[in-house]
């Protein structure tokens, strides 16, 4: 479906918002009855009307508050459907190498929610006290795309693992980030009388290695592209077994 076809249509953005949530429950069903190629190809195309909203709403002139509050609480109503899915089939579902690690993935996913929403949460709180928390790998397109990779190639729980680890070193990345910043600021307002300050806090480490140890680059540089490679890599081609669907 093209904008400017959607434009001649007049659709309100938050139609096409409510539409990706649906195709997500679609995708979070197929998952739990334990078809994760059928879950991987409805993801992709929830992830595309989760990309057409907002272009649309640019496009259109439509962008408005309640539209990108109505868009983010929908996406982590998305993200904990997607989740319950892949929850139920670990819980109740049939498959192999599933007897004896039900109650471990189970755990491991729940791990993984909370991480994905936490990502989400800590960034909108910060960013009411900072100007700017957008900081480290696991955003939500990076998700969507580890998890169509990991269900299409019937590694979800590969695509669990990840989510668990990163998400939550993302998280614990804004909370350092926004302390020092925090600092910063506080610093800044102290020497406000002398004109004096500093400019905004670096998204860097200072050591190198903990950038890559977090993933820590901004998105089109070519650490990112290699952050990424390792990730589809590890979904592809994980390196230990665990249960599957089939």
């Amino acid at each position: 479906m093209h904008v400017r076809q959607l434009m001649q249509a007049d659709v309100n953005p938050n139609t096409l918002t409510a539409i990706g949530l649906g195709i997500n429950i679609v995708a979070a069903a197929a998952i739990a009855v334990g078809h994760p190629h059928w879950g991987a190809a409805v993801l992709f195309l929830a992830g595309m009307f989760d990309v057409l909203d907002g272009a649309y709403a640019r496009e259109a002139g439509k962008v408005t508050s309640f539209g990108a509050f109505f868009d983010s609480t929908i996406d982590r109503f998305s993200d904990i459907v997607v989740f319950t899915g892949i929850l139920y089939f670990y819980a109740f579902g049939e498959g192999k190498g599933l007897e004896g690690t039900r109650e471990f993935y189970v755990i491991l996913t729940c791990a993984a929610l909370m991480g994905s929403v936490l990502t989400s949460y800590v960034r909108a709180r910060a960013e009411n006290i900072i100007p700017d928390c957008h900081v480290g790998y696991l955003e939500r397109a990076e998700r969507t795309v580890l998890m169509i990779i990991a269900a299409g190639s019937n590694h979800i729980y590969m695509g669990i693992w990840l989510i668990a680890v990163l998400s939550h070193m993302t998280v614990l990345r804004r909370i350092i980030h926004f302390r020092t910043e925090l600092h910063r600021l506080d610093a800044l307002a102290a020497k406000k009388e002398s004109g004096a300050g500093e400019g905004p806090t670096s998204t860097f480490f200072k050591n190198p290695l903990l950038n890559w140890v977090f993933f820590n680059f901004p998105r089109r540089t070519w650490q990112w592209d290699i952050c990424c490679a390792i990730v589809i890599i590890l979904c592809l081609f994980p390196p230990f077994a665990g249960p599957v669907a089939g």
